[in-house]
């Protein structure tokens, strides 16, 4: 059941940060306010250590993409985290 979940979880990850990846280009223009949230993201993630694999119990092979995932989703802002964490729950 627990690599469901995982599965689950990482199929939900995928889709939300392919979506704030998007979200640079818009019209086929930089969206400048967007990179400018996801440097300030990524860095409060590498600052503070914040690791979103790492509160799921899930070992990442790859050292830091754990932090950058965590970084990305910080980058969209209090709304965007709480609509992920509801779909992790499965509400």
């Amino acid at each position: 059941m627990k690599e469901l979940l995982v599965l689950v979880t990482s199929a939900i990850l995928v889709e939300s940060l392919v979506e704030i990846l998007k979200s640079v280009f818009k019209d086929n223009k930089l969206n400048k306010a967007v990179i400018i949230s996801i440097i300030v993201g990524l860095l409060i993630a590498f600052t503070l250590d914040l690791d979103l694999f790492k509160l799921l119990n899930l070992q990442a092979k790859i050292d830091y993409v754990g932090i950058v995932a965590t970084g990305l989703i910080i980058s969209r802002g209090s709304n965007y985290a709480h609509e992920l964490l509801d779909k992790l729950k499965g509400e």
